[in-house]
This record gives C-alpha cells, structure tokens and sequence, in this order.
C-alpha cells in the first residue's frame, strides 16, 4: 500500500480550493459528476474525491480535467521560471567569473 503524502495545511486548502473550482465549471457547464468520470475514464466516485480536494488523487487526472474545462493558459502559466524571482536571483549569484577574476556586474574598484 502506499504511503500518502502529510499534505501542509497550505496544501490542503488549494486542493479544496482546486476542488471547489472544478466542480463550479463541471456545474456552469450544465455537466453531471458521470458525465465527466466518463470523459476522463475513472469513475464517479474519483471525480467526487477530486472535487473534495483528495490528496490521492493523481496530478495527471487534474491535469486532464483542467484541460477539459479550457484552463490549459492557466496550467502552462504555473511555475514558470520567468515569474521566478528567487530564482532569478539565485541564478544572478552564481554567474561565471570572467577572465579578471571579479564577477561579471561587479564595478571596478569594489570592496570584496
């Protein structure tokens, strides 16, 4: 059996959230909780855990029902590197030395 992730209570509350959502755009839709399980090839009760918030559920199962409902511009948007500024950062830090042996950006005559 697999062990299941301790989800942080920060977790917890976007999958609810995530869960919440999906269910308002299955129901905008005009769509039942069968419907979907169909379009996807799990079962109702799956679609029930996934609109509950369910840790279990597979990413690839939340994946394909954002799909469904139009938000693949949201899905690709998320964890993009070019909206990651500590990352940025980090990256900023670690560039190579040059030839004179001060880093790149560096003026000339800088306390070291």
């Amino acid at each position: 059996m697999k062990k299941k992730l301790a989800v942080s209570f920060e977790g917890e509350e976007l999958l609810r959230q995530l869960g919440i959502r999906l269910r308002t755009a299955r129901l905008r839709r005009n769509e039942s909780e069968s419907m979907l399980a169909e379009r996807l090839g799990v079962t109702r009760a799956t679609i029930n855990r996934l609109e509950s918030g369910d840790s279990g559920v597979a990413i690839a199962l939340v994946v394909e029902a954002l799909l469904v409902y139009g938000f693949a511009d949201q899905l690709f948007a998320l964890a993009d590197p070019d909206t990651d500024g500590v990352g940025k950062r980090l990256d900023a830090l670690r560039l190579p030395v040059r030839g004179t042996g001060r880093r790149v950006g560096r003026k000339q005559g800088a306390v070291t």
